[in-house]
């Protein structure tokens, strides 16, 4: 995964698609720049995200420090770029990411990471497409106390 140029490569780093296959992170286009707003953020080739890394799970998948490394990425690129188009986007990811990391390793502090950055995109971002969806995660969350 490769940031816009205009970011700067110092923005949050560079993560190659090779590194990201051995994270299990899901990988949208190939060798291509991967926009975090340019697909639906939900699913990569038609599949749910989330549904996707687990699968890649298994003994082969990412540890519990890749995958919060990915999150903190995401969160690098709304603390650095917080009026850019793709930060409602990157919350969304990011949240995802800690959730998935909370389903595999059962660690409280990434489901509160989840939980802050889906508050975050729905305060931070009031007009984000994603704002529903994040209220919807939000509440299943909080039922599941």
């Amino acid at each position: 995964m490769r940031f816009p140029s205009a970011w700067g490569q110092d923005a949050v780093g560079a993560v190659g698609v090779d590194d990201a296959h051995r994270l299990g992170v899901p990988v949208l286009a190939g060798d291509a720049v991967l926009p975090l707003g340019a697909v639906d953020p939900e699913r990569v080739d038609g599949v749910p995200v989330r549904a996707q890394a687990r699968r890649r799970g298994g003994a082969g998948g990412a540890s519990l420090a890749q995958l919060r490394w990915v999150v903190a990425l995401y969160e690098s690129v709304v603390r650095r770029y917080p009026k850019s188009g793709y930060c409602d986007n990157a919350l969304w990811q990011g949240a995802n990411v800690a959730l998935l990391a909370f389903d595999r390793f059962e660690q409280a502090a990434d489901r509160r990471t989840a939980i802050r950055l889906l508050t975050h995109l729905r305060q931070g971002y009031p007009s984000s497409p994603l704002r529903g969806r994040a209220g919807e995660q939000l509440a299943g969350l909080n039922s599941n106390r």
